[in-house]
C-alpha cells in the first residue's frame, strides 16, 4: 500500500503545477461601431470590443488574467485591466476612446501570480468600419424620406430600420425594439425610400432611422451600426 504514496503525490503536484502551454481555450470577440449623426443626437463614434475566454476542462492558475492591448501592431503592449478570480470563463468589454473604426487591435492575456504575469496568448482584432448616412441630410423633413448610405466593407448586406424616438443615449439606441418599419438591403443596393403618411407617421414627430450590418464567424461577431434622427413635419 506504501507504494502508492508517491505516484499519488506526484500526479497531485503534476495537475497543480499545469504548463501554461498545454492549455486548452477558445478566444472569442464580439465587436460593435457605433456611429451617432444629426443635430438631435449629436455627432459621435464609439467602439465596443468584448473579448471572451472559455478555458476547457482545465483550471486556469493564478489570481487572474491580465489584459494588455496594442493599437496598429503587436509589439507595443499596455496593461488596460485585470480581471480578477477567473475560473472557466472570462469576457471582458474595452470601450476605450482610443478604439476607432477600421483598425486593427491586438490582445495580450496573461495569468496573474504572485506579481507575475505569465503570458498565454496573443490575438488579433480587425475592427469594422463605420455606418455613414449620405442622405437624408436635414434634421426636419416631410412625408418622403429617401435613405441613402454607404457600404460598410466586410459585410454583404444592411438592415434599415426606422423607430419613435425615445432617447439619444448609445446602450438605448443600441437596444431599440418594435421598429415602425424594417427592411434589409443586399449591397451593392444602398438606398431605400419610406414613405410616411400622417395616419401612420404622425408630425411633430421625432423619428430615430438605424442602418446596421452584422457578421457571425466561429468566435467572431462583427457589428456595425448607424443611427440618425429627425422632426417630421
Amino acid at each position: 500500500m506504501k507504494k502508492l504514496v508517491i505516484p499519488i503525490i506526484f500526479l497531485i503536484f503534476l495537475m497543480c503545477t499545469e504548463d501554461i502551454s498545454r492549455l486548452d481555450f477558445d478566444f472569442e470577440h464580439a465587436t460593435t461601431v457605433l456611429k451617432l449623426q444629426s443635430a438631435i443626437l449629436g455627432e459621435k463614434e464609439q467602439v465596443y470590443i468584448n473579448i471572451m475566454v472559455t478555458f476547457i476542462l482545465t483550471q486556469p492558475p493564478g489570481e487572474g488574467i491580465v489584459i494588455e492591448r496594442s493599437i496598429g501592431d503587436s509589439t507595443s503592449f499596455a496593461a488596460i485591466d485585470t480581471v480578477l478570480g477567473v475560473n472557466q470563463y472570462m469576457s471582458y468589454t474595452d470601450e476605450d476612446t482610443l478604439l476607432e473604426p477600421s483598425s486593427t487591435v491586438y490582445y495580450r492575456l496573461g495569468f496573474l501570480e504572485n506579481s507575475t504575469v505569465d503570458y498565454f496568448t496573443t490575438e488579433k482584432v480587425d475592427v469594422p468600419g463605420s455606418q455613414l448616412f449620405y442622405e437624408p441630410s436635414e434634421d426636419t423633413l416631410g412625408d418622403t424620406l429617401r435613405i441613402v448610405f454607404a457600404q460598410v466593407s466586410g459585410f454583404s448586406d444592411c438592415d434599415i430600420a426606422l423607430y419613435e424616438f425615445t432617447s439619444a443615449e448609445p446602450e438605448s439606441l443600441l437596444n431599440l425594439v418594435d421598429p415602425l418599419f424594417d427592411t434589409t438591403l443586399t449591397y451593392p443596393n444602398d438606398t431605400c425610400v419610406v414613405y410616411l403618411p400622417d395616419s401612420d407617421y404622425p408630425d411633430s414627430m421625432v423619428y430615430t432611422i438605424r442602418i446596421s450590418s452584422s457578421q457571425s464567424l466561429p468566435l467572431i461577431t462583427d457589428t456595425s451600426v448607424g443611427f440618425r434622427a429627425f422632426l417630421k413635419e
